[in-house]
């Protein structure tokens, strides 16, 4: 082959390669764009879910959830149990379904919850519980304890203490739910000795008559209905005897009953001990406050 016919076929080869080179790139170009307006387009709806998890599903038992708390929603997406509460009673891992509507459609999306017991049961009971000697009380039902679970949780007391035998006594209350969580509170448990004034009266009064009663060191005691109170006009009298039993102070009487109202329904007399000058009748269904004082008709 002669130079002039080398040079003439090396140039009707160029143009050749070049062509297809060019559409090669030119299609590359057209697919990238037509990639870029798909993905711009079709992957934000695609990606987009009318609902999705909150992904925070872990909840102590018994807790108020309401099913709005579970999802995120889309754009023109409603709940159709929005303000309803989800069952958070049983422990464990449970499935949810969460109504929504969207394009006037009812679908259903199904949520996974965890519900847990991690709390502590609460105790309620004073710091310091006030007793008498030979009060006939459960230290156990002194304290109220409650718990997220509702189950019925009985407290146990520790400690050394006599409830017949005056003194000051530090005791613990415990209580443990089912899960293990477990709560304890330090308690002073205080036992008294009732002490009655030996002198003087314990007045009940109202307008037309007072009634009192007296208490001796020796045991016995006396009731008096009092009419006409601070004019002289006098009453009449019951003797017997009183015996104390924790904060109950109980008086017999055995000699003919009086014209007191208080005697018409028996011989026997109830108080509840509040204080050394303060004492309380149930009478009839009546709470009756009966006050110390140094003198009978005054």
């Amino acid at each position: 082959m002669s130079k002039k016919e080398e040079v003439k076929e090396e140039i009707t080869v160029v143009p050749e390669k070049g062509h297809k080179a060019l559409i090669a790139v030119l299609f590359i170009v057209f697919t990238i764009i037509v990639l870029g307006v798909l993905s711009i387009i079709l992957i934000p709806k695609l990606a987009k879910k009318p609902v999705k998890d909150k992904g925070n599903n872990t909840y102590e038992i018994n807790s108020e959830v309401k099913y709005s708390e579970l999802v995120d929603l889309g754009k023109n997406v409603t709940l159709d149990n929005a303000n309803d509460l989800v069952d958070t009673s049983k422990l464990g891992e449970k499935s949810v379904d969460v109504v929504y509507v969207r394009n006037n459609k009812k679908e259903v999306y199904t949520v996974k919850i965890n519900v847990v017991d991690t709390t502590k049961p609460e105790i309620e009971c004073e710091d310091k519980i006030e007793l008498y000697v030979g009060q006939k009380v459960n230290l156990e039902g002194l304290g109220k304890v409650t718990d997220n679970s509702k189950e019925e949780i009985k407290p146990v007391i520790t400690g050394d203490y006599k409830l017949d035998t005056e003194g000051e006594y530090k005791v613990t209350i415990t209580a443990k739910d089912s899960s293990g969580n477990e709560a304890t509170k330090e308690v002073t448990v205080v036992v008294k000795k009732v002490e009655l004034h030996n002198d003087g009266y314990y007045v009940y009064k109202t307008e037309k008559q007072w009634d009192e009663f007296a208490f001796k060191a020796d045991g016995t005691g006396s009731y008096v209905p009092w009419y006409c109170p601070g004019s002289g006009c006098g009453g009449y009298g019951e003797d017997g005897k009183y015996t104390i039993e924790g904060d109950k102070i109980t008086l017999i009487t055995t000699t003919a009953s009086s014209e007191g109202e208080i005697s018409k329904v028996n011989n026997k007399y109830e108080f509840t001990y509040v204080s050394k000058e303060e004492l309380k009748m149930n009478y009839k269904g009546q709470i009756l406050t009966f006050k110390w004082q140094k003198e009978y008709d005054k």
